[in-house]
């Protein structure tokens, strides 16, 4: 899949990317970055704030690393226990994630975060201080079992390509994953909104 990928430029000037196999960016074309403060930090992150003090996250679709970045970025910045497990599949070649800008939008903090991302091997531990690491896995969302995961899941990132392009992937029995693996009073948040994902949730 990884050949068929290219750097695509978004409306908010910022990168994402286009997988030419599937027809499809892994970003809303508006802005990669402004979807991804609004969607997962805005609508997640905060949301998950209100009920919770330490925030662990699952993100199905790692993809970019860029929910990441600017969530783990977040927790740092107001001292917020949190881990992170992202999942995913097809990663995106290092040559690639390099030349991606969101440095260039990045606060220094957040770059660094991002670039230590980059340079970490899949399925180990990152520990960025002593109370905020994570682990970008390398295994499908399907294969995941809960025992794998850091620590009990309080916020899920679902950012898997769209139904019509991944349709695996927004089946009942895929709902039914992330609500076991999510702790009573946790958030679900995805940029998704077709009705048949709806009535299934």
């Amino acid at each position: 899949m990884e050949t068929h990928i290219r750097i695509v430029d978004t409306g908010d000037g910022s990168h994402s990317l286009r997988n030419d196999a599937l027809n499809e960016n892994y970003h809303s074309w508006h802005g990669a970055i402004e979807e991804s403060k609004y969607v997962f930090l805005k609508m997640g992150l905060s949301k998950a704030l209100e009920s919770f003090k330490q925030i662990n996250i699952l993100e199905v679709g790692y993809g970019t690393g860029l929910n990441a970045s600017l969530a783990l970025n977040f927790c740092i910045e107001n001292s917020i226990p949190a881990t992170y497990f992202g999942t995913e599949t097809y990663p995106i070649p290092t040559s690639i994630m390099k030349n991606l800008n969101y440095p260039s939008f990045f606060k220094e903090g957040e770059n660094y975060i991002f670039q230590k991302l980059i340079d970490a091997e899949w399925n180990n531990i990152i520990e960025f201080n002593d109370s905020v690491k994570a682990v970008k896995k390398l295994e499908s969302f399907q294969d995941l079992e809960k025992e794998s995961l850091l620590a009990p899941i309080n916020l899920i990132f679902y950012d898997a390509f769209a139904p019509e392009k991944q349709p695996e992937m927004w089946l009942p029995s895929i709902c039914d994953k992330c609500f076991e693996l999510l702790e009573s009073g946790g958030v679900y948040v995805t940029y998704c909104a077709k009705g048949q994902f709806i009535r299934d949730l």
